[in-house]
Parts: C-alpha cells; structure tokens; sequence
C-alpha cells in the first residue's frame, strides 16, 4: 500500500499558497481520494455549517456536523467516510502564508462554533477571506494573509486555556514540539532537545507540563508511537525496516517499546487496523 499525497502542485487543486472554496467543490474536485487514506502537504481549515458524516484523522475518527472547525496540519493522514449535505468552506494554505501558525503545530484540533461573540467573530472572518479571496484588487492577498493569521490567533484562544502570557516561554515550547517532529527518530533523549533550545531539562519539563499537561519524555515518546502506528498501518514494511526507519538498535527493542505503549504487537495492530481501512476498490 503506498499512501497518496496530495500536494499544491496536484492538478485538480491548481493554488500555491492559499485556496478558499466549498467544501462541497473540493470533495468533487479530488473524487475517491478524500475517500482513502492520504496526507497533504499543507494546512486544512474545515468549517462545516451542515450536514454529516466522519472524518477520520490518524487513528481517531470526528463526526461532522454544524458549527465544527476542523483544524489539519501537514503530518496526519486522514479521510472521510459517510458524506451527506456537507456545506461549508474549507481554507487551504503553505506554512510560508500565515506567522501565527503556533495553533497549527498540533497534528490537529476540533473546536464546536458557540452560539456568542467568540463564535460570530469566527464566521465572520471566515467569511471575509472567501470574499476577498474572490477579490482581484492588488493588495487582495496581503488583506487575505491579515484576515488568516486573525482568524487563527481566534482558533488559537479555544485550544489554550492555560496562560499564554509569557510568550518566550510559549514559542520554546512549540518550538520543542516542532524539534520532536522533526527530530524524533534521531534525538530521543530529553537533553537533546535541551541542547537545540539551550534551556535546562528542569525548565523543558515545566514548560511541557504547563502548556501540555506532559512530560517532555511522554511527548518524545507519544510522537514515535505515531509514527509506528502510520508506518504499520499504511506501508507494507517489516518490523524490522520500521524499527530502522524509527532510529531503533533492532526491531525486537521496537516491538517492546511498541507493545508498552499499545498493549499489542506491531503485528496484532496491523492486522486490526488495516482490516478496519475502506477498500481500494
């Protein structure tokens, strides 16, 4: 099985940086791939105002329905099932459109539209970049760029509740986040990463522990978790050829680490989770 990428490049997208349209017209614009597996090389802002059905991201799945915001970065793979009367908009951008992609370095977030100021106020910015979107005047695209990072530094408030006050502090954790993804089958131990932010583990850990609720170790640990589990389920690769890929000495040092993590074997996972995928037919 090798897993689809859809890409700014892909033909029936056509955009570079930014693409804002129906959810509707992108389900028909891609056709069966949104109905497999697949990863995409940029970022999803799904706004459902009706209808329903299932998305299912990495190895959890979400129901669609009105006022829900699905937020997708880069790394999860993820699919729909179930489609029926969707509408809304999805907005489709680079990491090289927004600064305030501090929200966005979560694999993901889901956040319910209340019915208050909060929620208005994202409808409405939703709306104005489909609508200057839409707009061919010159300076279209730098209003575009203001309306998104807007919209999510708003998407941002709904995902922290703890005090974000302190920013230097904020942006070394997310930017050990941002190391632990790029770096986690190579750098597995704390000090690591204490190294490239040049703080102390004492501080790394009460950073982590502040913004996420986690150790740093659990946060390591918990990103190589994932990428086993995409590995297992979406390739055709052997334990041992995952445990490389994963920075492992051997793959019977893997399969310990994977069954502490999951309480199974890479292989009784496999064997679940790939009888669970829709068909290729």
């Amino acid at each position: 099985m090798v897993l689809p990428t859809v890409s700014f490049e892909n033909s029936f997208l056509q955009f570079k940086d930014l693409d804002v349209a129906s959810v509707e017209s992108v389900i028909q614009r891609a056709g069966d791939i949104v109905f497999k597996p697949h990863k995409s090389n940029f970022y999803k802002i799904f706004y459902f105002e009706s209808g329903s059905g299932t998305m299912n991201i990495d190895f959890n799945s979400q129901e669609i329905g009105a006022n829900k915001i699905i937020c997708i970065s880069q790394e999860p793979v993820y699919w729909l099932e179930k489609i029926k009367d969707v509408k809304g908009t999805i907005i489709m951008f680079s990491a090289d459109f927004v600064h305030q992609l501090s929200s966005l370095l979560l694999p993901y977030f889901i956040c319910e539209l209340r019915d208050d100021q909060w929620g208005s106020s994202i409808k409405s910015l939703i709306d104005l970049i489909l609508k200057e979107f839409k707009n061919s005047e010159s300076d279209s695209i730098q209003i575009q760029e203001y309306f998104l990072n807007a919209l999510l530094l708003y998407l941002n408030r709904s995902q922290l509740p703890v005090d974000i006050s302190n920013q230097h502090d904020y942006q070394l954790y997310f930017k050990f986040r941002e190391h632990v993804d790029q770096s986690f089958a190579e750098k597995k131990q704390i000090s690591d990463y204490c190294s490239l932010l040049a703080i102390s583990e004492r501080k790394l850990h009460r950073l982590c522990k502040k913004y996420s609720g986690k150790s740093p170790g659990k946060i390591i640990e918990e990103r190589i978790v994932l990428e086993a589990k995409r590995l297992l389920s979406y390739t055709k690769l052997r334990n041992n050829e995952i445990s490389e890929q994963l920075g492992f000495n051997d793959d019977s040092y893997f399969i310990k680490f994977f069954r502490k993590h999951t309480e199974m074997t890479p292989k009784l996972f496999q064997t679940r989770f790939q009888s669970s995928l829709p068909s290729e037919d």
